[in-house]
């Protein structure tokens, strides 16, 4: 069950029109930085389940919507050729 802070995160990430520092989310929920970056990495593993629409991306860091899925199949392969 995700917590209020991770769905404060969610909230925030979903609305952002850039990037948000960690550091600022981690002030405005009263946390430290760490559990915001906790509470990130657990909201991209839930993000990248295949029944998911959405896709958190790291470069630049952003929330980005797959309706039909294909974007997440290229960026898994470019990822993983970058990665090679």
């Amino acid at each position: 069950m995700a917590t209020e802070a991770a769905k404060a995160i969610e909230a925030i990430l979903m609305v952002a029109q850039e990037p948000v520092d960690p550091h600022l989310l981690a002030q405005l929920l009263e946390v430290s930085p760490d559990r915001v970056t906790e509470l990130c990495d657990e909201l991209q593993a839930a993000y990248t389940r295949d029944d998911r629409r959405v896709m958190i991306l790291d470069d630049p860091p952003r929330v980005e919507r797959d309706p039909d899925g294909a974007r997440r199949e290229a960026w898994e392969r470019v990822h993983q050729m970058v990665n090679a």
